[in-house]
Order: structure tokens, then sequence, then C-alpha cells
């Protein structure tokens, strides 16, 4: 369902500009220019922002940087991390196409995927961000060794990404076809901050699909 225009959008982006990014293209390379040296993690399409807002204020020895690319979402990310009082967050509103340009290779240390658009159509499987072209993409842009942690309730999405992230030669670890299933905290913490859509799923039974893939 296609989310409604937000009321004073320019105006709410204005007051919060201070997390954007606006010209990303310029920022590779740069990026410890910012984070003060620390490693970047970076979420591609962060939605309202709670896993990313959540997961920096855990870790504030960690740089987080969050694409999205519709701005009636955007700013109510980065209001979230405005009101938090974060200091080591960044907003990009972008296309994830376009990650070698915002980034030099090796340059972030980890990519998190969390319930990406499954594109379920065979015809549109290369806009899947775990298809091979994007996974060539954060090949480029990741460090030696360096990460990717994919979360999705789409089981057949989740299992063209295990074929393709291991045709590609990544390293899986940690895989699992029901990350919350039997844990008697209601989420298992070893799946990091819960997201607005993991939260829906797992109240309406859906498991939660989750991997780790390192670059070799």
């Amino acid at each position: 369902m296609r989310m409604r225009k937000k009321k004073h959008l320019n105006e709410r982006m204005e007051r919060v500009a201070s997390f954007l990014i606006g010209n990303p293209s310029e920022m590779s390379g740069k990026w410890a220019q910012i984070s003060g040296g620390r490693p970047l993690h970076l979420e591609i399409g962060c939605g309202k922002g709670k896993f990313i807002c959540e997961t920096a204020a855990s870790n504030p020895d960690i740089f987080f940087i969050a694409l999205e690319k519709v701005p009636d979402v955007l700013v109510m990310a980065m209001e979230k991390a405005g009101m938090e009082g974060l200091e080591n967050v960044r907003f990009l509103r972008g296309d994830a196409g376009l990650l070698r340009a915002y980034f030099s290779p090796r340059e972030v240390e980890r990519i998190y995927l969390n319930f990406s658009d499954p594109w379920p159509s065979n015809r549109h499987r290369d806009r899947r961000l775990t298809s091979e072209g994007f996974l060539r993409i954060y090949a480029d842009i990741l460090s030696d060794g360096g990460s990717i942690f994919f979360k999705t309730d789409n089981s057949a999405l989740f299992e063209f990404s295990v074929k393709e992230f291991n045709r590609c030669g990544w390293i899986l670890r940690n895989v699992t076809r029901d990350l919350h299933g039997g844990w008697e905290g209601g989420f298992n913490p070893a799946g990091g901050a819960v997201t607005e859509y993991e939260r829906r799923f797992h109240s309406m039974g859906i498991p939660i699909n989750r991997l780790e893939a390192y670059k070799r």
C-alpha cells in the first residue's frame, strides 16, 4: 500500500537536516571525517528507523548510515534519531544500485538488509537486494571479511538468497528459518534490534528467516 504523503514534509526535513547527507557521492572515501574513524555499518531500506536507531544507541563505537528511497518514511527515521539524540547515525536518500558512488572500496564493515521487497515475479529477480548484481556491489564496498546480516519473513526470498550467496562465493553462518521460534523471551536477541515489520510478522505467527553472509 502506498504511503500517503506527509504534511509539511519539506519543513520537517529541514528541522532534521543535520542528519541527512545531501550529496552522498561527495562522501566516497571521506566517511572517516564524520565517523571519527569508527567502523561503518550500513542499513539498506531503513523505513521508519526503529532498527537503525536502536542499534546505533546500543553501539556508540560504531557509525551507522541508513539508506532510504522514500522521503515520507525517511523523515520519520531522522526525527526518531533526533529525538533520541543520536550522534553516530546519518541518513542518505538514494538507491542501493548507486552504492559504489557513495562509498569507496572496502569502506563499509557491515550491511543490514531487513525485510527487503521480495520482488516475487521471476522477471524481477534482478531487483532483489540479494541478487548477484547487488552482491557484487556489496562485495566492492565491504571490507575484507565484511558481512551482510539479512532478515526476511518471505521464505521464497530467503531460499533464493541462500542459493545466491552460495553461488557467489559468500560464507554463510548462523542460518535459521525460525529466528524466534520457541524463544521464551519473545524475541531471540541474536537477531539484534527488532524492526516494525518483524514485530508485526512475529505477532501473526510468521517465522523470521535470518542469515549472516561473510565476504571471502
